[in-house]
């Protein structure tokens, strides 16, 4: 017959087994609440490095009312706010837009929110990189495109 400390330690080592994954689960938390959290893997600025599987520059649309090719796009990720810039070329010329707005990180991917709220998206991180899936509809017409972003370094 075994003694009964012997029979109880492997229960004991369950239970503070547990109490210290939960103390160390409180203490990723803690510091996560206290400015060094996931945002910081995020931070950063990023160009685009392609459209749909092409690099960039490359032409996204060709139609009888003209020619739009991205020539490139920066996104910078700082402070929980974010700054999205795309340069373009249409057949009237070169032109350039702004997003501003925040960001949050959700899991393994950051989701951006524009100041004015009409625009969200939500690109994944792999690595160095984020990319995002965008749909686009129009009558009759699906178009879907991968935009990828590379960590500028």
């Amino acid at each position: 017959m075994r003694s009964p400390s012997v029979e109880r330690r492997p229960r004991e080592v369950v239970r503070y087994g547990s109490r210290f994954i939960l103390a160390l689960t409180l203490s990723g938390l803690a510091s996560c609440s206290s400015g060094t959290g996931p945002h910081e893997m995020f931070e950063g600025t990023y160009e685009l490095s392609s459209v749909a599987n092409h690099p960039v520059p490359t032409v996204i649309d060709s139609s009888a009312a003209g020619v739009i090719e991205v020539l490139g796009a920066t996104l910078v990720l700082a402070d929980h706010q974010f700054v999205e810039t795309f340069r373009m070329r249409t057949s009237d010329g070169p032109s350039s837009y702004s997003l501003e707005g925040s960001w949050t990180v959700r899991g393994a991917a950051v989701h951006l929110v524009s100041a004015d709220g009409t625009y969200e998206h939500t690109l994944a991180r792999r690595g160095d990189v984020l990319e995002t899936t965008t749909r686009r509809q129009d009558p009759g017409l699906a178009i879907l495109r991968i935009y990828v972003y590379e960590r500028r370094r």
